[in-house]
């Protein structure tokens, strides 16, 4: 049973868009949940300390305010950023991958076999062969098409890269090789760009942390070592590209005011 490229296309389309909504539950900050979150939290705390409910009111109110933290949540997710990973997934990811395993799969390498013998269809030269050819090429490939994706201009987009790239592919060294010895060993053909995608919930929050998140940390350490100067404005305007909305920053300013 073959796999189509609609279908590959699909799955790794929804798998990395399943990657960024799990970055944004685990790093809200990034998303600017955290804001709803910290006004719903002191807008209860502080009808509590007013009011001088009992344990039962507190509790009910604890509840409520868990109930609004999850509609928040939802409210203040970056859907945009989940639908430009979505993208990405759709037209990079399953289109490369769909062509790009079966081409491995085929490939053989007779010194090797002559050394190991046909240990699981040469899985070891197979790895090797993908993460020094496909692996690099599509992390520079993501990066830059994610950048264009968010509107990032050709200078910009390749500061980008030149910061995060080697990262990710450090990162990718410690995860993939592993994992792809299992898939080329044990997967069948057909079953094995789902099996990578599998894998790839984690790393894909893994990259729109590292591309959406990280990106502000670099830059708010660039801002602090270089002040008042043409640096600061370059840094800014890339900054500003991965800030998070404008309801984020009412909502702390709501809570800065309620405090004060």
């Amino acid at each position: 049973m073959t796999r189509s490229i609609l279908q590959s296309a699909l799955t790794s389309g929804c798998v990395m868009a399943c990657g960024d909504v799990l970055c944004q539950i685990i790093n809200p900050s990034s998303s600017g949940v955290n804001a709803a979150e910290e006004a719903s939290t002191s807008s209860s705390s502080s009808s509590d300390n007013g009011n001088n409910t009992t344990t039962g009111k507190r509790e009910e109110n604890h509840n409520n305010t868990k109930y609004y933290n999850i509609q928040a949540m939802i409210k203040e997710l970056d859907y945009e950023r989940t639908l430009r990973f979505f993208t990405v997934g759709l037209t990079l990811h399953g289109p490369i991958f769909h062509y790009a395993l079966p081409w491995l799969h085929r490939v053989q390498f007779c010194r090797v076999k002559r050394l190991f013998g046909n240990w699981q269809n040469h899985a070891l030269p197979k790895v090797a062969l993908g993460h020094v050819t496909l692996f690099p090429a599509y992390t520079a490939m993501f990066l830059g098409y994610l950048g264009v994706l968010e509107g990032l201009n050709f200078r910009e987009n390749m500061e980008r890269m030149e910061s995060r790239l080697p990262d990710l592919l450090i990162y990718g060294s410690a995860i993939w090789p592993v994992a792809n010895v299992v898939n080329f060993a044990y997967v069948p053909l057909h079953r094995r760009l789902l099996y990578l995608n599998m894998i790839g919930v984690g790393w894909n929050a893994f990259l729109s942390f590292q591309t959406c998140n990280g990106a502000d940390e670099q830059e708010g350490a660039n801002d602090g070592s270089n002040k008042g100067g043409s640096n600061n404005n370059k840094s800014s305007k890339i900054r500003s590209r991965y800030l998070s909305d404008s309801k984020s920053f009412a909502a702390k300013a709501a809570v800065n005011s309620s405090r004060n």
